[in-house]
Protein backbone atom coordinates (compact mmCIF):
# COMPACT_ATOMS: atom_id res chain seq x y z
CA UNK A 1 0.00 0.00 0.00
CA UNK A 2 0.99 3.68 -0.70
CA UNK A 3 2.49 6.01 1.54
CA UNK A 4 -0.72 7.85 3.00
CA UNK A 5 -0.11 11.14 1.13
CA UNK A 6 -1.16 9.77 -1.84
CA UNK A 7 -4.87 9.86 -1.28
CA UNK A 8 -4.13 13.54 -1.44
CA UNK A 9 -5.51 13.26 -5.33
CA UNK A 10 -8.08 10.77 -5.67
CA UNK A 11 -9.03 10.04 -9.79
CA UNK A 12 -9.00 14.02 -11.10
CA UNK A 13 -10.17 15.17 -7.52
CA UNK A 14 -7.38 17.03 -5.02
CA UNK A 15 -8.69 16.61 -1.31
CA UNK A 16 -8.29 19.65 0.11
CA UNK A 17 -5.94 19.51 3.51
CA UNK A 18 -8.54 19.91 5.72
CA UNK A 19 -10.45 17.47 5.22
CA UNK A 20 -7.40 15.08 4.49
CA UNK A 21 -5.96 15.78 7.98
CA UNK A 22 -9.93 15.06 9.26
CA UNK A 23 -9.75 11.73 7.43
CA UNK A 24 -6.20 10.93 8.78
CA UNK A 25 -7.63 11.86 12.22
CA UNK A 26 -10.22 9.26 11.72
CA UNK A 27 -8.48 6.08 10.71
CA UNK A 28 -6.05 6.74 13.35
CA UNK A 29 -8.81 6.63 15.96
CA UNK A 30 -9.67 3.48 14.59
CA UNK A 31 -6.47 2.04 14.21
CA UNK A 32 -6.37 1.50 10.37
CA UNK A 33 -2.59 3.85 10.22
CA UNK A 34 -0.01 5.02 12.59
CA UNK A 35 1.68 8.84 12.37
CA UNK A 36 5.15 9.29 12.98
CA UNK A 37 6.89 12.78 13.25
CA UNK A 38 10.10 13.55 11.24
CA UNK A 39 11.52 16.74 11.55
CA UNK A 40 8.05 18.71 11.16
CA UNK A 41 6.38 16.19 9.32
CA UNK A 42 3.80 14.12 10.08
CA UNK A 43 3.72 10.71 8.32
CA UNK A 44 1.01 8.03 8.20
CA UNK A 45 1.52 4.48 7.41
CA UNK A 46 -0.87 1.61 6.84
CA UNK A 47 -1.21 -1.06 9.90
CA UNK A 48 -2.30 -3.55 6.92
CA UNK A 49 -0.82 -6.08 8.56
CA UNK A 50 -2.21 -5.56 11.69
CA UNK A 51 -5.59 -5.31 10.94
CA UNK A 52 -5.60 -7.97 8.35
CA UNK A 53 -3.99 -10.04 11.13
CA UNK A 54 -7.21 -9.20 13.39
CA UNK A 55 -9.66 -8.77 10.80
CA UNK A 56 -9.20 -11.12 7.64
CA UNK A 57 -10.12 -9.61 4.49
CA UNK A 58 -12.15 -6.57 6.36
CA UNK A 59 -9.79 -3.90 3.84
CA UNK A 60 -9.75 -6.39 0.85
CA UNK A 61 -13.48 -6.05 0.96
CA UNK A 62 -13.65 -2.66 1.86
CA UNK A 63 -11.71 -1.90 -0.90
CA UNK A 64 -13.21 -3.96 -3.61
CA UNK A 65 -16.86 -2.68 -2.98
CA UNK A 66 -15.60 1.10 -3.09
CA UNK A 67 -14.26 -0.44 -6.77
CA UNK A 68 -17.66 -2.20 -7.49
CA UNK A 69 -19.86 1.35 -6.65
CA UNK A 70 -17.44 3.28 -9.21
CA UNK A 71 -15.23 4.67 -7.18
CA UNK A 72 -12.16 6.03 -8.56
CA UNK A 73 -8.93 4.21 -8.94
CA UNK A 74 -7.25 4.61 -4.97
CA UNK A 75 -3.85 3.19 -7.19
CA UNK A 76 -3.91 6.10 -9.79
CA UNK A 77 -4.34 3.36 -12.10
Amino acid sequence: MEACSAVSAVGNRVVPRSSLSNHFKVLREVGVIRSERHDVEMRGHSRWREVEARFPGLLAALINAYAAEGGPSLTGA
